[in-house]
């Protein structure tokens, strides 16, 4: 629900003009280098902290139902919108928000699917969810999106202080 129809809309990616100004990286030079690893931590801690933080606001209510079930709501949306993270290693703005519409089409079935199982009595006992109101659903949106717009921020600030090809 929340990896693969991402994965597969990135792969689906649509190459960009200056692809070919880059320049390839040495055979000696691994792909999982230290500026990945950074990458996927800092955007995992993010993701994380969203997470405990749904899960935390949910205590609030006295349930842990409530509680998990947040969680477990604001993991699969922030994982969901971490795919346009994933795009480039340069800001949405930069490589454009709707130049991947698989991505989209990825994200709104995930997010479809997410919704059946949060109002969809069978899958709601299934994944042992229980309902919310209108105000923690709100938290779990704010929350979810809180990551993207952060690593998005960094990109943006970043990339401009980068020196060009």
């Amino acid at each position: 629900m929340t990896d693969s129809l991402p994965a597969i809309a990135i792969g689906l990616e649509p190459h960009h003009n200056d692809m070919m100004n880059e320049r390839p990286r040495l055979k000696t030079v691994s792909i999982l280098n230290r500026s990945f690893a950074v990458d996927v931590l800092a955007e995992g801690f993010l993701i994380a902290v969203a997470t405990l933080t749904a899960f935390y606001l949910g205590l609030a209510s006295g349930q842990a139902g409530v509680a998990s079930t947040m969680a477990f709501a604001t993991l699969c949306l922030a994982r969901l919108l971490h795919g346009f993270s994933s795009r480039s290693r340069e800001s949405l703005f930069k490589i454009g928000i709707f130049t991947n519409l698989y991505l989209w089409a990825a994200m709104i079935i995930g997010y479809l699917l997410l919704m059946g199982v949060l109002h969809f009595r069978p899958l709601m006992d299934l994944f042992e969810v229980v309902p919310l109101t209108a105000g923690q659903y709100g938290l779990i949106y704010g929350l979810s999106i809180a990551p993207l717009v952060l690593v998005q921020a960094y990109k943006l600030l970043w990339m401009k202080r980068q020196p060009s090809h």
